[in-house]
């Protein structure tokens, strides 16, 4: 890879990490790691994503973006959810190896920087579940398909 492509790539990383980046990520693509809190709409995000997938097909947006919800989490920080999380490594392996992030943990710290619970930040579509155990324990959780409500109502966003 060209020295100016990776470094196109690493400086989309996003916008917790730099504000301001485009979203979705303009053509060419680029690989970009995300992660959604309140303060963004998650629907808007979700629904870019969906977006991508439809514009270059699911292979080509799986290609150049990873997308995370951070259930509870501020704007990048804060919050009640687990806000301490390592968005760089992932992406700089990605573009460096081509080994492409998976679901990653986040945790919760104290004042004193000791980790108060963790959780996993899951890919998109998932989110994480309760699955038993230690509630403050990453592995206490899965992440999964959300199902949905049984009346619930689909909302008309392509």
């Amino acid at each position: 890879m060209h020295r100016q492509q990776s470094a196109a790539r690493v400086a989309a990383v996003s916008y917790c990490l730099a504000d301001g980046l485009e979203w979705p990520p303009p053509l060419p693509w680029r690989r970009r790691v995300e992660r959604v809190d309140f303060a963004v709409l998650f629907r808007s995000r979700a629904r870019a994503y969906r977006i991508a997938e439809a514009v270059g097909g699911g292979a080509r947006r799986d290609e150049s973006l990873e997308f995370y919800l951070a259930p509870g989490v501020q704007h990048c920080a804060g919050g009640s959810g687990a806000d301490s999380v390592d968005l760089l490594t992932p992406l700089q392996r990605w573009v460096e190896s081509e080994d492409r992030p998976a679901d990653l943990i986040s945790q919760k710290r104290d004042q004193s920087g000791q980790t108060t619970f963790a959780r996993p930040l899951c890919r998109y579509p998932t989110i994480p579940r309760y699955v038993g155990g230690d509630v403050t324990a990453v592995g206490s959780f899965a992440c999964e398909i959300p199902k949905p409500a049984p009346n619930a109502v689909k909302a008309n966003v392509p």
